[in-house]
């Protein structure tokens, strides 16, 4: 008190919202770039992309997170390697073994039919939830072995079960397209099975090779939206980013 006058003083203290990014390699960011790592310092990122994971493992994940991680919103990028996987598995007697093995180890959604019963019971799970969520797309793969159509049909049973459930939907590819405004590429992985793999330990180790990596194929090979067919560049990572943000501040 001064002078007979009592004085409150409030401390205000900002909450940062926490955001649970539910996810694989492309949410991880350990090869190419991640959205995450370029939201605003308001976000408190929860980073939980497992390379490699498919729509099933993120499931399974996801039955823990929801009572063990507190947070305010999920986002959910998945469903990559569901295309990936049994892709690679097909295009090339290279890559034939390896993949056909973590498909049936990871339980891959090969036909549009499980993609859509397995990516449902996550939308189940996030409305038991309670908590704020996103669903996001898959975003362009600059790959020759596959086709933009399987994408685009995956994408159409994401958007229509975000609308089953009332939550917002993030068009990646769309996002991708306004915001580089070029005709992707494409780079093949069915002859590159070494240098597929040295990318991987490379750019996981020496996270600056990730820029370098990212301009020598967009000159050789035409790539816009990815640093190796798959992964982000930094150009797709900044401009999902700007839209995440966005859509939370909703």
């Amino acid at each position: 008190s001064y002078g007979g006058d009592c004085i409150c003083i409030t401390a205000i203290i900002d909450h940062a919202m926490r955001v649970l990014f539910l996810g694989d390699s492309l949410t991880r960011g350990s090869i190419g770039y991640s959205f995450a790592d370029f939201l605003p310092s308001d976000i408190q990122v929860i980073n939980k992309g497992v390379n490699g994971d498919t729509t099933r493992g993120a499931r399974d994940r996801l039955m823990r997170y929801i009572t063990t991680i507190d947070c305010d919103s999920v986002v959910v990028c998945i469903g990559a390697n569901d295309v990936l996987l049994p892709a690679m598995g097909e295009a090339s007697l290279l890559w034939r073994p390896q993949m056909r093995v973590r498909c049936y180890l990871q339980r891959c959604a090969t036909t549009d039919e499980d993609f859509a019963h397995e990516y449902g019971t996550i939308c189940e799970l996030l409305m038991q939830s309670g908590k704020n969520n996103v669903l996001m797309g898959l975003p362009h793969m600059e790959m020759k072995e596959i086709a933009p159509s399987l994408i685009e049909r995956r994408n159409e049973i994401i958007a229509q079960l975000a609308e089953k459930y009332g939550f917002p939907y993030i068009d990646s590819g769309r996002v991708q397209r306004e915001e580089i405004s070029q005709r992707p590429g494409a780079y093949g992985w069915v002859y590159s099975q070494p240098c597929r793999l040295a990318d991987g330990v490379i750019m996981t180790l020496f996270p600056r090779t990730k820029r370098w990596y990212a301009q020598h194929r967009r000159r050789r090979y035409g790539l816009k939206f990815t640093v190796d067919g798959v992964h982000l560049n930094q150009y797709s990572a900044r401009a999902l980013a700007q839209h995440i943000s966005d859509v939370l501040s909703q």
